[in-house]
């Protein structure tokens, strides 16, 4: 009978030789063999050697698939890249020769009935012990409570430089679920249209009670990227900068992209396949049409090239549309559609802007403000010194009553379209809908998992 304790292989070796001793009822050894590998601790420099175990019995593990990715945190990588894959033998041994300077690695541990393992560094681990898996069942959700189907999701170990360990795709209830992982560990990522594309914890979820995910509001970017002389630029990567992983596009042969799950005033850059560099403020792309982006050489483009040019003043005066009062709690937004700036006056009876000369697009109200209009032309010329008045809706009230909240520390968040505003019950003002769309209350305890999201009829009483 065959007798090997993994914990202590390598004690009492030296050099590459492995001498496995069989014994029957007596002490006396019947046969030796050579192992012709490299053990940890014994291998060349280039040589990255690790032994994978069975955590509950210390016993190697045959056949595990052991994959090494390359650390790379260049904006215009996408996702980690593959180096190689190898799988441990007989005695859980396996070894990764490096063909070049070794650098810092993503290394993932993986077989059938074990949840998958991660390793950092130029060298895996020497010692790797995988547990037994668990299979976790989740429900995708949009902002509003409503399932979402059809949609990417992916489990990653580590930093959001490393590769995915696990994808699958929502079905038509929004559900999903992952085999032999640990839920203690890894964070998922779904980039969708209506969703913000952010980090979610793995919780503890079964097939009948499913754990929860209610993301913040997202939306889909457009546009064109050019470069100076103003030729489509091919193959620039856009990308989401809130998180590593992106959101991430492509522009197309003829420069246009299309940047799905941007949240709501994240900024996001552009890089050309050269050293070209754009960066544009998110906060500014709300008015939904196409941004034209201009590239340029130096990576020091922050899409601040014009802040020079000469500003000029522009004024308004906001009053109700039915009354005619002036409305001073609403702040007013000139939206540059070429670039994605923004300029804006917080709230004020007498609104001023300060902004170089040119054609806008001009917003009124905040989402959650009293009076809202929709985006209309608007022209800053230099040397106006007139006011310009602008007519605004008001928006229905929104008033509450919170009873029996299940958690001293549970939040409530009002979701519109437009992003997630913290309620402050007895704290914070009065808070307004939208006069159109949707709009639901959220409460959650800790974590992704909402305990309550209840749909709001946007056609609310009047504000008294």
């Amino acid at each position: 009978m065959m007798s090997l304790q993994a914990s202590s292989w390598c004690k009492g070796l030296s050099g590459w030789i492995l001498m496995l001793v069989l014994c029957g009822c007596s002490s006396r050894a019947e046969w030796s063999r050579v192992y012709e590998g490299y053990l940890p601790g014994t291998e060349p420099e280039h040589v990255s050697v690790t032994v994978v175990r069975e955590a509950l019995t210390g016993a190697p593990l045959a056949g595990v698939r052991v994959q090494q990715f390359m650390e790379d945190i260049d904006p215009r990588t996408r996702s980690a890249p593959f180096v190689t894959e190898a799988e441990t033998d007989e005695f859980g041994l396996v070894s990764i020769a490096w063909k070049e300077e070794p650098r810092d690695s993503h290394w993932v541990f993986e077989k059938s009935g074990y949840a998958v393992e991660r390793g950092y560094g130029a060298m895996a681990d020497p010692h790797i012990d995988l547990h037994p898996g668990r299979t976790v069942h989740g429900q995708l959700l949009d902002p509003f409570g409503k399932a979402y189907a059809r949609v990417g999701v992916e489990l990653f170990l580590g930093c959001g430089h490393s590769p995915a360990v696990r994808r699958t795709t929502t079905d038509t209830e929004g559900r999903f679920h992952f085999r032999d992982i640990d839920p203690d560990m890894g964070m998922l990522w779904f980039p969708a249209d209506r969703l913000e594309a952010d980090y979610t914890d793995v919780l503890v979820g079964t097939q009948d009670r499913p754990f929860l995910i209610a993301p913040d509001p997202g939306r889909v970017v457009r546009g064109i990227v050019v470069d100076e002389k103003g030729k489509a630029m091919a193959g620039a990567v856009v990308r989401g900068r809130s998180v590593f992983r992106g959101p991430t596009a492509i522009t197309a042969q003829d420069g246009t992209f299309r940047l799905p799950g941007l949240g709501m005033g994240k900024h996001f850059t552009v890089h050309g396949p050269g050293k070209g560099y754009a960066w544009i403020n998110g906060t500014s792309v709300d008015a939904g049409r196409p941004l034209r982006i201009v590239v340029r050489p130096s990576e020091e483009n922050d899409g601040r090239a014009d802040w020079k040019t000469e500003e000029t003043e522009a004024r308004f005066k906001v009053v109700d549309t039915v009354s005619g009062a002036p409305v001073p709690d609403v702040s007013v937004y000139l939206h540059r559609p070429g670039d994605g700036r923004m300029f804006w006056a917080d709230p004020s009876e007498n609104a001023c802007i300060q902004a170089p000369p040119g054609h806008y697009l001009l917003r009124v109200g905040d989402a959650t403000e009293s009076h809202a209009s929709p985006p209309r032309p608007f022209t800053v010329r230099k040397g106006d010194k007139s006011e310009h008045r602008i007519i605004a809706q008001r928006r229905p009230k929104l008033e509450l009553a919170l009873k029996n909240l299940p958690d001293k520390d549970a939040t409530l968040s009002l979701v519109l379209p437009q992003g997630v505003y913290p309620i402050h019950p007895g704290k914070s003002g009065p808070h307004h809908l939208p006069a159109e769309g949707v709009a639901a209350l959220r409460v959650r305890a800790e974590g992704p998992m909402p305990l309550s999201s209840r749909r709001l009829r946007t056609e609310a009483r009047p504000a008294r």
